[in-house]
C-alpha cells in the first residue's frame, strides 16, 4: 500500500481528498498538514511514497514545498492539486507525477494512484498488491485481459459476441437454437449451425492459448455452457451496489465510490448487442438509483462538493438522466454558485427538448426543495 501526506490550507479540501484516497483501498494517508513546517517534519521523519500538495497555500507555495521535499525525502513523489491550470508547467518542471484540478474527481484520482503504484513497482520491484491475473472486463468494453500479454485477440466479432452471450448466461446451458437465432438471425438453420460450430472451435482455441482452464466452454446434449473462475468488473459492481444501503452511511459511500471506479462505461461499451440492452439498462438504473440517493444525503449534510462529483459522474455515464440533472441543479444552488446553477438548468432544458421533446420543469419547481440558500439564483449575476 502506498503511503501519503497531504498539504492544503483548506480543511474541507484535504478531508475530501483523504477520504477519496482511503476509498481507493491502495493508499494510507499518514497525515494532512496545513503548515509548511508540519509538512517538512512529516516528510523528513516518515519518508512517504507521495505528497499531495496544494499549489497556493498562504504560508508557502506548493512549488516551493516540492523543491524542499526533493532535498529532505528524494524518494517521495509529488502530485499537485490546484483550482487553476496556470501552474501546471512549473509543476511538471519539478518532475511532478500528476497535476489534479479541484474539485478532484475520483475517477481521475484512481488513474493517478495507478501511475504512482506503477512507479513504485518499477523503482523497488515490489508489487503493491497480489497480481490479479486475468481480468474479464465488461464495463465500457468486453475483453479478456492479461497483465503480461495484453488483450485477447478475437478472430472475428462473432467470436467476441459469442463469449459475451455465454458469459451473460453463465451457470446455465444455452441451447444451440438459442445461440444460432441470437447471433445469426438472418441465416437459415444449416448455415447458422455451421457458423456456430466454427466460432465455438475458434473461441475454444483462443481461450486455451490465452487463459488455459480459467475459462472453459462445455458441450452437452442441450447446448453449451461457460465455466469460469474469473469475476468480471460488472459482477463486482453488482455486488457492491447490492450492499449499499445496508450499513453505515460512510461505508455505503465508500462502496459506491468503488463501484464508480469500476463503472468506466456501460455494460459491453460500444458493442451494441441487442440481447444485452435489458441488462445494460438494469445495471445503469441500479447505479443511478444508489448514486442519486447518496448524493441527496450528501446534500442534506451540506457536503455538496461530494454530491456534485457523484452527479456529474452519473451524467457522464448517461447524459439523459433527468433525476441527476435536477439534483445537480439543486446542489449548485445550495453551494451558492448562481452562474453554474443557471448554466446547468439550461443544459437540462436543452436535453429534455432535444432528447424527449417535452417541456422541462420550471427552475422554481426544481429549486423548491433546495432551501433558502437557493434564493440568490434568481438575482442578477452582478448583484
Amino acid at each position: 500500500m502506498l503511503t501519503a501526506i497531504l498539504f492544503d490550507d483548506e480543511k474541507p479540501d484535504f478531508l475530501m481528498l483523504e477520504r477519496y484516497l482511503r476509498d481507493t483501498g491502495r493508499v494510507q494517508v499518514l497525515g494532512a498538514y496545513r503548515t509548511y513546517s508540519g509538512l517538512m517534519d512529516a516528510a523528513r521523519n516518515q519518508k512517504p511514497d507521495v505528497a499531495f500538495l496544494d499549489v497556493e497555500p498562504p504560508e508557502k507555495s506548493g512549488l516551493a514545498a516540492a523543491r524542499e521535499l526533493q532535498k529532505v525525502s528524494p524518494e517521495t513523489d509529488t502530485v499537485f492539486v490546484s483550482a487553476c491550470r496556470q501552474y501546471a508547467l512549473d509543476a511538471f518542471d519539478l518532475n511532478a507525477v500528476d497535476y489534479l484540478l479541484k474539485p478532484v474527481q475520483i475517477g481521475r484520482l484512481m488513474r493517478t494512484v495507478e501511475r504512482l503504484c506503477e512507479r513504485r513497482r518499477l523503482r523497488t520491484g515490489e508489487a503493491l498488491e497480489p497480481p490479479s491475473g486475468f481480468q474479464l472486463r465488461c464495463m465500457g468494453e468486453f475483453n479478456l485481459y492479461d497483465g503480461e500479454n495484453g488483450f485477447l485477440h478475437w478472430p472475428t466479432q462473432k467470436t467476441q459476441e459469442l463469449l459475451a452471450f455465454l458469459w451473460r448466461n453463465r451457470g446455465r446451458t444455452v441451447g444451440t437454437s438459442v445461440l444460432t437465432e441470437t447471433l445469426w438471425p438472418e441465416l437459415d438453420n444449416v448455415r447458422a449451425r455451421n457458423n456456430l460450430y466454427t466460432t465455438i472451435y475458434n473461441l475454444k482455441k483462443e481461450l486455451g492459448r490465452f487463459v488455459g482452464e480459467e475459462v472453459a466452454i462445455s458441450k452437452s446434449s442441450g447446448g453449451y455452457q461457460l465455466f469460469t473462475t474469473l469475476k468480471s468488473d460488472a459482477e463486482c459492481i453488482e455486488e457492491l451496489l447490492k450492499t449499499v444501503g445496508q450499513g453505515e452511511f460512510e461505508e455505503d459511500l465508500r462502496r459506491y465510490r468503488q463501484a464508480m471506479s469500476l463503472y468506466t462505461g456501460n455494460l459491453f461499451g460500444a458493442e451494441d448487442y441487442a440481447w444485452a440492452h435489458g441488462a445494460q439498462a438494469f445495471l445503469l438504473e441500479l447505479f443511478q438509483k444508489h448514486g442519486m440517493r447518496l448524493a441527496n444525503r450528501l446534500l442534506g449534510k451540506n457536503r455538496w462538493r461530494e454530491a456534485q462529483e457523484i452527479l456529474q459522474y452519473l451524467l457522464l455515464r448517461d447524459p439523459c438522466c433527468e433525476g441527476a440533472y435536477i439534483l445537480l441543479i439543486r446542489t449548485h444552488a445550495v453551494a451558492g454558485d448562481v452562474a453554474e446553477t443557471r448554466q446547468c438548468y439550461m443544459r437540462y432544458c436543452k436535453m429534455m427538448q432535444n432528447e424527449f421533446a417535452v417541456t422541462p420543469r420550471e427552475l422554481d419547481e426544481i429549486l423548491g426543495k433546495a432551501g433558502a440558500s437557493a434564493r440568490n439564483v434568481h438575482k442578477p449575476l452582478d448583484a
